[in-house]
């Protein structure tokens, strides 16, 4: 935490010392940097075939006392509005940053997108409601495509170059069942015959470019004797992404996955790299490793091509070993291309940025309501999207279900930083009072990713992490309405809210 660093060095400066702050989890909850506040006023227009044709409005950020990157996901998020309705081509919405007495804001998980989204969605919702339409036919339908635009925070008109993610909500949607449990507007999917429950059904979306931000550049080394080193500076973050770059590189040059080795991160002894952040390494880093080995691999057999006598385009290289394509088993190792003394062929990866393709989120959730004490529980929720190739299955889909509590799910329910307004001081800094959902509580999650087949070099695939979370709150908002029959507008949905847009209490 930069304020932590900060405290440390100026008393470091003051005592002549070396100083090390330690902080407990209170300590930390107290003082840490919050999501951004967001609250939207507007209107939207719908034409009669479903397409989200204008929107006019201003976008109140609460930025708190300060906020590092406010701007940033300020512009992040009117981007990822466009991406949401793709063909809307009246645009009028402002946004106003203001500073508050509040925590230091900061970027949490979304940058940006789940702050607009969770409020922006409901919003284009009141004309879909009004309209009398499917929430999901139109999302389906808006969804940017191929040959749409948009303004990305580069201030720059990119067109989009992605493939159709109808595919994709309409596997989700059969899977979770939505034909069957939307009823309509505000209208409950079930009842108790008691009338002291109701289920109601809802769903969000959402998209980011922010995968193809900042360059990347590395480096991918033969070494005679039969081995490959990448040169790239990637930090281990959880999301196994040197184990992914490992696949990419084997995979071109075709050698087992244990015979490729990442160097330790060191800005010194690697090329620049951005880091771990907007799910961006698949598609940068990705396409920067494997640019890298198809340039060493080029270098290898241009050189083989020269001692065989051969043309460059009639060799392959398989398992360390040079060999002619119509001639597989006449086979020879890169120590007999290289030569001795033993020399490293290198190849030279580098990525530019580009936002042409965005990525994608469709979230379905159904929850249970309490009509009498406002209590909702989350009965089901299904994430569905399309990555292209899946480069690491596993961790593909604990993207999805690692963000379904903190930042995602619960976001909408229950976790909420409360403050004392009067004394400007957080009552909730503990795991008692800070509500969090156990893993007992935790309901069925299911996801459906697809595999299309993306144009993007690092195997047809793009990163998907960051915004899994993001469409949540918004579509358990919407199921929380439909349960009880009215519009909930605020989170998150706790007892007090659900009976207060109930009427049954001030």
């Amino acid at each position: 935490m930069p304020h932590l660093a900060l405290q440390a060095i100026a008393l470091a400066r003051e005592t002549g010392r070396a100083v090390k702050l330690m902080m407990d989890r209170t300590d930390h909850m107290l003082s840490y940097e919050l999501r951004q506040g967001s609250r939207i006023r507007g209107k939207v227009g719908i034409t009669q075939d479903g397409i989200i044709n204008s929107i006019q409005g201003m976008w109140y950020i609460d930025s708190g006392m300060s906020s590092t990157y406010a701007q940033a996901m300020t512009a992040v998020g009117l981007g990822e509005a466009q991406a949401f309705c793709g063909k809307c081509k009246n645009w009028d919405l402002d946004t106003m940053l203001i500073a508050t007495n509040h925590s230091s804001q900061a970027p949490i998980r979304g940058f940006g997108g789940q702050e607009l989204k969770g409020a922006l969605i409901p919003l284009v919702c009141t004309a879909i409601r009004a309209a009398g339409m499917d929430p999901y036919e139109v999302f389906k339908k808006n969804f940017v495509k191929a040959g749409d635009s948009y303004i990305w925070r580069d201030y720059k008109w990119w067109e989009v170059r992605s493939v159709d993610f109808t595919a994709a909500f309409e596997e989700s949607a059969a899977s979770f069942g939505w034909k069957d449990k939307w009823k309509g507007w505000e209208v409950p999917t079930w009842v108790s015959e008691d009338g002291k429950r109701a289920i109601g059904v809802g769903v969000g979306v959402h998209g980011n470019a922010d995968i193809g931000e900042d360059p990347t550049e590395g480096f991918v080394k033969l070494h005679p004797f039969g081995s490959v080193t990448v040169e790239m500076c990637i930090g281990e973050t959880g999301g196994a992404q040197r184990h992914a770059i490992q696949k990419m590189v084997a995979e071109v040059m075709k050698v087992p996955f244990d015979g490729v080795q990442l160097v330790n991160s060191d800005t010194h002894g690697t090329g620049y790299d951005a880091g771990m952040i907007g799910s961006r390494g698949t598609i940068t880093m990705g396409t920067c490793a494997v640019r890298a080995a198809n340039d060493a691999k080029k270098k290898l057999l241009t050189l083989a091509s020269e001692k065989l006598h051969m043309d460059a385009e009639e060799l392959d290289t398989e398992d360390f070993l040079v060999f002619p394509k119509k001639n597989p088993q006449m086979r020879l190792p890169w120590i007999a291309i290289t030569g001795t003394p033993e020399m490293t062929i290198t190849g030279m990866g580098l990525y530019q940025q580009n936002f042409d393709k965005p990525n994608f989120a469709l979230y379905f959730a159904e929850v249970e309501v309490n009509l009498e004490t406002g209590e909702v529980r989350l009965l089901r929720a299904l994430e569905g999207t399309d990555v292209g190739q899946i480069i690491d299955p596993v961790n593909v889909r604990m993207q999805a279900e690692g963000s379904f509590g903190a930042a995602g799910a619960d976001t909408a329910l229950f976790e909420e930083m409360v403050m004392d307004k009067k004394l400007g001081r957080f009552v909730s800094g503990n795991m008692i009072d800070y509500k969090w959902r156990t893993f007992n509580e935790f309901p069925p999650f299911d996801t459906v990713i697809l595999e299309s087949q993306f144009d993007t070099e690092s195997f047809h695939a793009l990163g998907f992490g960051e915004i899994s979370g993001s469409p949540a709150p918004s579509a358990i908002l919407m199921a929380v309405s439909n349960a009880i029959g009215a519009e909930v507008k605020e989170y998150p949905t706790t007892p007090a809210v659900v009976l207060k847009a109930m009427g049954k209490i001030e």
